[in-house]
């Protein structure tokens, strides 16, 4: 029977398992998910090629491996992750003007794939930004070097866009924000909502019964930052 050949990924993660064993041979798969900084049950399911690795993690796991160059990029291939220089990070970090007006945001999701272009009203219907109010933004936006106008039609600059996957920031000590954006299908939101409702269970066990301490306001949304409009 003919052996079916690993993807890259998964090759190295075996290939340092077993490395690390040759340099002690007590060396185990727990000791293994802790240096990546996985859970055990994790590790073992992505090494049976039974699952892919968390998305938050392959970065951290692509340091821990120290991947350079043309071996780090057929890594992150093999996981369907561009390479760095085919992607434009949008972050809080370096760009947190944009995060004052989803708007700026709604109409970048739209070109996370850099073949992807459309015209001005084609983003209008998307994102349901009124044309007037959208010229502003695609005129910031490029202006940004983030987008481009090419015979007519808005497109990326030639890189794939990429949210980062947790923008963080505290103003002050007892206030904290988190926000992330990903793509989710309908049987993934679904699946989202139920983890949320068992998140509130969760929150709601910390509230002091006695009404002692501060009085906090946790907020949590999800919301589309593009429709297709039919």
């Amino acid at each position: 029977m003919q052996r079916t050949l690993r993807p890259f990924f998964l090759q190295k993660l075996h290939d340092e398992f077993k490395y690390r064993k040759s340099l002690n041979r007590y060396f185990s798969l727990r000791q293994y998910a802790t240096f990546l900084d996985l859970n055990s049950g994790t590790l073992s399911a992505i090494l049976a090629g039974k699952r892919s690795l968390p998305t938050h993690k392959i970065d951290s796991i692509v340091k821990k491996l120290n991947l350079k160059g043309e071996e780090r990029k057929e890594f992150l291939l093999s996981l369907n992750q561009p390479p760095d220089d085919d992607v434009l990070e949008i972050s809080l970090e370096n760009h947190s003007s944009l995060y004052s007006n989803k708007e700026y945001l709604a109409v970048l999701s739209l070109f996370r794939n850099k073949k992807y272009s459309a015209s001005k009203k084609t983003i209008a219907n998307k994102t349901g930004i009124p044309l007037d109010n959208l010229n502003p933004i695609i005129d910031r936006l490029i202006s940004e070097q983030l987008l481009c106008i090419n015979e007519g039609d808005v497109h990326s600059v030639g890189k794939n866009i990429h949210f980062a996957r947790n923008n963080t920031y505290v103003r002050h000590p007892a206030k904290h924000h988190s926000h992330i954006m990903i793509s989710l299908d309908e049987r993934k939101i679904n699946l989202l909502k139920r983890k949320l409702q068992r998140f509130w269970s969760d929150v709601e066990k910390l509230h002091h019964s006695e009404n002692q301490g501060h009085l906090y306001q946790i907020t949590l949304s999800i919301a589309p930052m593009s429709l297709d409009k039919t």
